[in-house]
């Protein structure tokens, strides 16, 4: 898992990690997973399993982190409207690393999906909810 620091535009001031198997041609599917409150990114991926799945099913995931500095306890601002509406917060922040996403490997536009745990299931009902056809499913856990 890599972070990348420099994905474009993150009105929202998140962090953003890639997990991308060895060897994978394109075009290969894409899961934006998102992690709960007083979680990271890498906690996310050794709770969940993600990264085995991706490297045994042909891949990529995308781990958007939250800050401390945008929420003590590492929630993401599901409840904000500043950060799941517009241009602007969270939301696009996470819009634009799945942008980035796609412009360094090739991605299976038809097979993005989107899945959260607590407050990154709140953020993955956003995300869905503001993009319903950019997507073909998501998983909803312990939260929204």
């Amino acid at each position: 898992m890599e972070e990348i620091s420099d994905f474009g535009d993150n009105p929202g001031k998140l962090r953003m990690y890639l997990h991308i198997p060895p060897g994978v041609q394109g075009p290969i599917p894409l899961v934006v997973a998102l992690h709960g409150c007083s979680q990271d990114a890498e906690e996310l991926a050794a709770i969940s399993g993600w990264n085995e799945l991706a490297d045994r099913y042909g891949f990529a995931v995308l781990y958007p982190e939250q800050r401390s500095g945008n929420n003590m306890t590492t929630c993401f601002n599901w409840f904000l409207p500043k950060d799941i509406e517009g241009d602007g917060g969270e939301l696009a922040s996470i819009c634009s690393m799945m942008d980035y996403t796609a412009q360094l490997i090739a991605i299976d536009a038809e097979r993005i999906f989107a899945y959260g745990l607590s407050a990154g299931a709140a953020m993955a009902n956003s995300l869905l909810a503001n993009d319903p056809t950019g997507f073909a499913g998501g998983a909803i856990f312990a939260g929204g």
